[in-house]
């Protein structure tokens, strides 16, 4: 029991524990394959796939794209899977930037004076390119 007493202490929000299994996914369990290679070997990735894997999809050694397994059953759910993924990573990037920037503290009266300029330049933008 002694080993689990430090558990109590670690963030396990969703958005934490999305950000953890999408590193430790590409870092430990995720197999790499190269654009070229894939456009040469694609029977390589499929057997990957078939065999429940994911495939990191890479250009020049950068992750481009994951591949996962799916069946026409759970399609659907996985792609609603995917996407609250991304949204929840999408968000904590945003947050952790207004922390940074001290933007995180900001009443509301001051996130609408922001908007309200934000929008005004837009504004200007839109009206000067029309001309």
């Amino acid at each position: 029991m002694n080993n689990l007493a430090h558990l109590g202490r670690l963030d396990l929000s969703y958005s934490h524990v999305t950000q953890m299994y999408l590193s430790l996914c590409y870092t430990f369990a995720m197999k790499t394959i190269g654009i070229r290679d894939l456009r040469n070997r694609p029977g390589a990735a499929q057997k990957t796939l078939g065999s429940g894997e994911e495939v990191v999809l890479t250009s020049n050694g950068r992750p481009v794209a994951v591949m996962l397994p799916v069946d026409s059953d759970t399609l659907d759910e996985t792609m609603q899977a995917v996407r609250r993924a991304r949204g929840q990573v999408a968000l904590h990037t945003l947050r952790k930037s207004a922390r940074t920037e001290g933007l995180d503290s900001l009443s509301a009266a001051q996130i609408d004076k922001l908007v309200g300029e934000a929008r005004r330049v837009r504004r200007s933008r839109k009206t000067g390119a029309a001309r």
